[in-house]
């Protein structure tokens, strides 16, 4: 076999700190894909909570501007 280099075995220690920092990054992989989901409902449902806020705030404000103007129109009705 002239001319294929021969590649040493790597040392134990070197191939089990490999084995420990792909389980690692594994973990920490799935980790992050959990914590991004649950991110992503968190913001879903504070999008629907805002957007019903929003709702009840329009109501509420077109509730005043017709009794207002009720009052406005009965007080003219008065005079």
């Amino acid at each position: 076999m002239p001319g294929q280099k021969v590649v040493p075995p790597k040392p134990e220690g070197l191939r089990k700190k490999e084995e420990r920092d792909a389980k690692i990054a594994s973990t920490l992989k799935e980790l992050r894909e959990k914590r991004r989901a649950a991110n992503n409902a968190r913001r879903s449902e504070a999008l629907k909570r805002a957007q019903n806020h929003e709702a009840t705030y329009q109501q509420a404000n077109k509730a005043e501007i017709t009794a207002r103007r009720q009052v406005f129109i009965l007080s003219l009705r008065l005079n």
